[in-house]
């Protein structure tokens, strides 16, 4: 699990904002569904439209999301509105579908407490799951993701995670362990990150490492023949 700060909290006891429905984009098969600005920790009215493009296959049942898997099964996830409102920051937990490919055959949940959460991504064929820490970014094709974790609060077990979704199960591409922005950084290691720039292709990843807008290099995820190596963009 990764922990960070949610913009999505102002502070426990602020009023709510106006419920806001998600952003709905669609890329190819894919269906996106992206926090709305503004957008409050309702999910169950902010998520109903995106839900409905699922044609069934995502839905909640009451404060639980159903997440439809092959042979009639399911998967949940329970969220906890209730102690978000009532100022429980040690029970308040937000499940929101983040997207959705029945041609690839998995979804991604977000998983939000006050300060932390988790991404996971669901195989539709048989309900198995991936810790992605991290909102997974996509090839062009679709068919491989990339999560890169920028952790500010704890240290995660990888900052960069790619998985090949044609697999059965997934399969994982390359892992790059904790630690791996600080020593590429060197003497600017305590405050540097990786974070997501752009696929270029099907077989490299744009990176960035630094500090917030400042950039210490750009580095490449790439592939190199069966292997993927993290590498200096030139």
């Amino acid at each position: 699990m990764i922990r960070f700060l949610l913009p999505l909290f102002l502070g426990l006891g602020a009023a709510a904002p106006a419920v806001a429905a998600d952003v709905i984009r669609h890329e190819g098969s894919r269906l996106l569904c992206e926090r709305g600005e503004g957008e409050e920790p309702d999910a169950a009215k902010a998520q109903a439209p995106c839900l409905a493009e699922t044609k069934g296959v995502v839905t909640r049942s009451g404060d639980v999301l159903v997440v439809g898997i092959a042979g009639g099964k399911s998967v949940r996830f329970a969220s906890n509105p209730k102690a978000c409102a009532n100022d429980d920051a040690e029970k308040c937990k937000i499940v929101r579908l983040a997207a959705f490919d029945p041609a690839r055959s998995f979804a991604v949940v977000e998983e939000t407490l006050y300060e932390g959460g988790a991404v996971q991504l669901v195989d539709l064929r048989d309900g198995s799951k991936v810790d992605l820490l991290a909102t997974p970014e996509f090839s062009p094709s679709g068919g491989l993701a990339v999560a890169v974790i920028a952790d500010l609060l704890n240290v995660p077990d990888f900052e960069i995670l790619l998985y090949d979704l044609t697999a059965k199960p997934f399969r994982r591409l390359y892992a790059a362990k904790a630690g791996t922005a600080t020593k590429l950084a060197g003497k600017k290691g305590d405050v540097a990150q990786f974070a997501f720039e752009a696929w270029q292709g099907e077989d490299r990843v744009l990176i960035r490492l630094g500090d917030g807008d400042a950039v210490f290099k750009r580095l490449a995820l790439t592939r190199d023949g069966a292997q993927w190596r993290l590498i200096d963009a030139k």
